[in-house]
């Protein structure tokens, strides 16, 4: 007959809590490090969280827009090319739900610098033009008078 121990239920608990302690001492010595660094920089910085340079870059090429009555295809893809952003195609059956209807040419702007954990979409300025050729204000809509009614 052989004697084999057994671990008790006591030795099982034990490396649960010491599993646990081994993640918080790991949580504390990350904790220690960016703190050493923020004393050694005396910053943190995190820029690359703020949009306010997306923002920027938009409110100024959409300024650099102003003046005439009737923005051309030609004339936005001219001062997005100035600006150094891509410009593209959009299909004229633009999927997302807006107003006013009847858009089509649809082009984007891509704005750079990008947001932060942005898709392409969401850092593209669209526009959509009228049987004129003019750029038509347009904004996010469904239901009535929208193409989601």
């Amino acid at each position: 007959m052989s004697f084999r121990p057994q671990r008790s239920i006591a030795m099982k608990g034990w490396s649960g809590i010491l599993k646990l302690l081994t993640v918080v001492a790991l949580g504390i010595l990350i904790a220690m490090v960016a703190y050493l660094l923020y004393l050694m920089n005396n910053t943190l910085d995190f820029s690359s969280f703020n949009d306010s340079a997306h923002n920027e870059a938009r409110a100024a090429f959409l300024a650099s827009l102003e003046g005439p009555s009737c923005l051309t295809r030609d004339s936005i893809i001219a001062a997005a090319q100035a600006s150094d952003f891509l410009t593209r195609e959009v299909d004229d059956l633009f999927s997302w739900c807006h107003r006013p209807t009847g858009l089509h040419g649809w082009i984007g702007v891509e704005i750079e610098p990008v947001r932060f954990m942005s898709n392409r979409d969401e850092n593209t300025e669209f526009f959509g033009f009228d049987q004129s050729g003019c750029s038509v204000p347009w904004h996010y809509a469904s239901g009535e008078g929208t193409t989601c009614p």
